[in-house]
C-alpha cells in the first residue's frame, strides 16, 4: 500500500472513530443530538464520503501501477527506449494512439504495449509539465464573471463628518421670521456709586448705551440626482444624499460659530514660544481663565480645543512619567492638572484646571504664518447667542424635468451674536500653538 493510500485509510478510520464517539455520547446521555452535534455529524459524513472517493481513486491507480510492474520481466528495465521517448509526447494531438483506449486495454486486458505507453506518458508529463497560464480564477475573463461581487448597499458607509460641538455648546435661540437683522441693546457705561458725606450730593453718572447686532445669513447646499439613479438604486439615494447634506450643514454652522468667537474674543492671549510644551501651555490656559474672571466677573464654563491638542495634554507627564491629566477621579488623584472622561473624539472630554473641556475637530489647525497652528477658546458659553431657523430639506423634480433629474437642497438661516460680552471669551493663539511632540 502506498503512503498516500495509507494516509487516506488512516483519515477514514479517524472519521469513523469521531462519529462513533458522538453516537456513544448520545446513547450514554439518553438524549437527542444538539444542533452543533448534528452539524458535526453532517460534516464528518461529508468528509467520510470524500475520503472514500479518494481511496477508491488511489486504489485504482495503485492497481494500474502493479499491473505495469507485473508486465515487466524481472531484472529488465521497463523499456530501454523510454529515455528517448520522453522527448516525444506519446499522445500527441495528431498521433494515432489514444490515452483512453490504452487505459482500457491496460486495465481490462493487461496489454503490455498500452501499459508502457501510459508509463511513458506519466514520465513525459513529469519532465515537461509547465504551469497552466490560463488557470480559472475570480479574475474577469478567466471565470470571474461566474463569481460576481456582493454589494451590501443597505450597509453603505456614510462620509465621516464632525458634529457641531461648539454650535450646540453656546446659547441656542430660535430665529424669529420676518427680520433681516437682530439687535440687542447694551449698557455701554454704567452709573456710579460712591461714599456720600452727610448733607452732600450723591454720586450721579448717567449710563450710556449701545447695541450689538447680527445679520441673518444663509447656509445652503444641494446635489443633482438623475432619475435613472433614483429608479434603479435598491435604496433611496435621495435620502442618502439629504442625510449627508444635513451633516454638512451642521458642520458649516459650527465653523461659523468658531469664526465668530475668534472675531469677538475680548481677551486675546498670544502664546509665543519656539519650544512649546504642555506644561507651559497650561499657564496660558490659566491666564485665559483669569482674564474672564476679572473682565467678565463670571466663571468660564468651557475650554474648546482640537482633539489633537487634548491628546497631547493627555500624553504629558511629570518627571516620574505620571500623567498630569489622569483618566478620571476613580483612579485616584495625584498632582494632576485635569481629568479625562476616557477616549473621546468630540464633545465633552473631561476638565482642565477646573473647567470642562470640549473637543471640536472643526477648530482650525492651519493658522499662523506656517499654517500649522491651532487655537483654543476659554469662554462663558451662554454669553454667545446662536440664532437658527429650522433646517429645510427639499427635493424638486419639476425644476430639472427637462433633463430627467431631481435636485435636492438643504438650507437654514442663522445669526450669531458673539460680541455680547467680549470679555467672556478668551482666545489663545501664537507660535506656541504649533503642535509639539507627544509627551512634551
Amino acid at each position: 500500500m502506498s503512503k498516500k493510500l495509507n494516509a487516506l485509510e488512516t483519515r477514514k478510520s479517524e472519521i469513523v472513530t469521531d462519529l462513533e464517539k458522538i453516537v456513544s455520547t448520545l446513547e450514554t446521555d439518553k438524549r437527542s443530538a444538539t444542533k452543533e452535534e448534528t452539524d458535526k455529524q453532517t460534516a464528518l459524513l461529508a468528509d467520510h464520503k470524500a475520503v472514500s472517493k479518494k481511496i477508491k481513486k488511489e486504489g485504482e491507480a495503485e492497481t494500474l501501477r502493479a499491473q505495469v510492474a507485473a508486465a515487466t520481466p524481472a531484472g529488465v528495465a521497463v523499456n530501454p527506449t523510454f529515455t528517448t521517448e520522453l522527448r516525444t509526447e506519446p499522445y500527441a494531438k495528431n498521433g494515432s494512439e489514444s490515452f483512453y483506449r490504452d487505459l482500457f486495454h491496460a486495465k481490462i486486458h493487461g496489454n503490455r504495449e498500452a501499459t508502457e505507453r501510459l508509463v511513458v506518458n506519466d514520465r513525459y508529463r513529469e519532465a515537461n509539465y509547465t504551469a497552466e497560464t490560463r488557470a480559472q480564477s475570480t479574475v474577469a475573463g478567466a471565470g470571474g464573471e461566474f463569481a460576481p461581487p456582493l454589494w451590501q448597499i443597505q450597509n453603505f458607509v456614510a462620509l465621516a463628518r464632525p458634529k457641531r460641538t461648539t454650535a450646540d455648546l453656546v446659547n441656542n435661540v430660535p430665529l424669529p421670521t420676518g427680520y433681516a437683522t437682530i439687535n440687542l441693546p447694551k449698557v455701554n457705561t454704567g452709573a456710579s456709586v460712591a461714599l456720600q458725606t452727610q448733607n452732600a450730593g450723591v454720586s450721579v453718572t448717567d449710563i450710556t448705551t449701545t447695541s450689538v447686532s447680527t445679520n441673518i445669513s444663509t447656509i445652503a447646499g444641494g446635489a443633482l440626482i438623475s432619475q435613472q439613479m433614483l429608479d434603479q438604486s435598491p435604496i433611496g439615494l435621495d435620502q442618502v444624499i439629504t442625510a449627508d447634506l444635513a451633516r454638512a450643514l451642521a458642520g458649516a454652522v459650527d465653523s461659523a460659530v468658531i469664526a465668530a468667537l475668534a472675531a469677538a474674543a475680548g481677551n486675546p492671549i498670544t502664546y509665543t514660544n519656539v519650544s512649546p510644551t504642555s506644561l507651559i501651555f497650561g499657564t496660558y490656559v490659566q491666564q485665559a481663565i483669569d482674564a474672564i474672571l476679572t473682565g467678565d466677573f463670571n466663571n468660564p464654563d468651557a475650554i474648546i480645543m482640537h482633539p489633537a491638542r487634548w491628546g497631547r495634554l493627555l500624553a504629558y507627564g511629570d518627571t516620574a512619567g505620571r500623567p498630569l491629566v489622569v483618566p478620571n477621579a476613580a483612579y485616584g488623584r495625584f498632582n494632576q492638572l485635569g481629568t479625562a472622561n476616557g477616549v473621546v473624539n468630540q464633545g465633552i472630554a473631561g476638565e482642565y484646571r477646573g473647567v470642562s473641556v470640549y473637543l471640536d475637530p472643526l477648530i482650525p489647525v492651519n493658522l499662523g504664518v506656517g499654517t500649522n497652528q491651532d487655537e483654543v477658546f476659554v469662554l462663558e458659553s451662554q454669553q454667545v447667542n446662536l440664532y437658527e431657523s429650522v433646517p429645510q430639506i427639499e427635493a424638486f423634480r419639476e425644476t430639472y424635468s427637462n433633463q430627467l433629474s431631481l435636485f435636492v437642497r438643504v438650507f437654514e438661516y442663522y445669526g450669531i451674536i458673539a460680541n455680547r460680552l467680549p470679555k467672556a471669551i478668551s482666545l489663545i493663539t501664537g507660535t506656541g500653538m504649533i503642535p509639539g511632540a507627544y509627551g512634551l
